[in-house]
């Protein structure tokens, strides 16, 4: 029921606060009305991220953030699009 260009995805169970910042993320569930800046990132996750290859190295998107995003329930797809 959303999808924004930016968000934070907090990885749970991790022994320091990790939380990468997908290109785009899409949402089921999501408190629509409610202002971004009230809201807790902590309390939504998205079902599908999205990482869009452009300028710099793309390891970070292909190598460190899959594993990331896999220990997160809610998420169900992670796509990569080349920029």
């Amino acid at each position: 029921n959303y999808v924004t260009p930016g968000c934070r995805v907090f990885v749970p169970a991790r022994r320091r606060m990790t939380c990468p910042e997908p290109d785009v993320a899409a949402f089921r569930g999501y408190p629509v009305g409610r202002g971004r800046r009230t809201l807790n990132w902590r309390h939504v996750s998205p079902l599908i991220v999205v990482e869009v290859l452009v300028d710099g190295p793309p390891r970070k998107d292909l190598v460190r953030n899959p594993p990331l995003y896999w220990q997160v329930p809610s998420i169900a797809e992670y796509w990569v699009v080349d920029g």
